[in-house]
């Protein structure tokens, strides 16, 4: 049995085949050896035996295959819980910083609304006076006017 069928449909967390160039140990010596023995071999224990020893190198081999996988797989969730925690910690920190920006913006705005009403307060009582003013220029003209 050849390394590609041995690994066939064995996929990384990167979706490309495991072969032994990425890591995956294969003893494809041993193997390939227990494999002649157990087809040379005639006598029913020593086929029977051969053919355990196989199936247990087989199960071994896929065992430290998944194991690696896992181990590939609990790396990048760790990575991917790290980067969605940073990313996490900046739009906390976002939001922190509009929200201050918001409260600024609402303070402004009740501080201009006081300032307009103080103006629009001021600008009435200067009509009033230049009202008075106004009547009260009218009444010495008409004063100085009886008195010519």
């Amino acid at each position: 049995q050849d390394q590609s069928e041995a690994h066939a449909g064995s996929r990384g967390h990167d979706g490309k085949d495991v072969t032994p160039e990425n890591g995956v140990k294969v003893h494809e010596d041993k193997f390939d050896r227990m494999q002649k023995e157990f087809l040379d071999s005639g006598a029913g224990d020593n086929r029977q035996l051969a053919q355990l020893q196989i199936l247990y190198k087989a199960r071994g081999r896929k065992l430290e295959e998944l194991t690696q996988q896992l181990e590939v797989l609990r790396e990048d969730s760790a990575r991917e819980n790290r980067v969605l925690s940073h990313q996490l910690a900046l739009a906390k920190g976002e939001k922190d910083g509009l929200h201050a920006s918001l409260q600024q913006c609402q303070q402004l705005l009740q501080e201009t609304k006081g300032e307009v009403q103080g103006l629009q307060g001021r600008v009435t009582a200067a009509e009033t006076w230049a009202q008075a003013a106004e009547a009260a220029k009218g009444e010495l003209l008409k004063k100085l006017q009886a008195a010519e």
